[in-house]
């Protein structure tokens, strides 16, 4: 993990902290957002994603309101695209921090890991919603 540090702040740019920028939200206006459609209806909870302390009246409620095919497309983009993002965005972060730090590198060491080091933990996190999916009859829909 320290060469990787030392490798950002060497390699840190303005050109290529703006490019990942660019390739950040890109991918989410252009991937994430349009890949969501198919599982938004315009009303009610338009994704668990962002929620916090869900409950189970939630959950159910966000799946029965769904139909089989919408439930199948929120099942892609939780597991596959919703996860690519944080590690867009924390490489992203990563870059812009090194270019900030890069005079301080020495001292300021793994301080442009910082936005990296929530990407894991958002990652366990969406493995672990992934178990919604694993949801009991009440649901009325099974995904197994």
């Amino acid at each position: 993990m320290k060469n990787l540090s030392k490798l950002f702040y060497r390699k840190a740019s303005l050109a290529l902290a703006i490019a990942f920028t660019l390739l950040s939200f890109s991918y989410l206006f252009l991937i994430m957002m349009d890949t969501a459609k198919c599982f938004q209806f315009g009303s009610g909870t338009e994704s668990l994603s962002m929620s916090f302390g869900l409950t189970q009246e939630l959950v159910q409620g966000f799946f029965s309101a769904r139909s089989k095919e919408m439930v199948e497309c929120f099942k892609a983009f939780n597991l596959i695209w919703d996860n690519v993002f944080p590690l867009l965005y924390g490489v992203m972060y990563t870059c812009w921090l090194s270019l900030i730090y890069k005079p301080f590198s020495h001292k300021a060491k793994l301080l442009n890991f910082a936005a990296l080091r929530s990407s894991p933990i958002r990652l366990v996190r969406e493995l672990h919603d992934g178990r919604l999916f694993q949801c009991d009859p009440q649901c009325g829909v099974d995904f197994k």
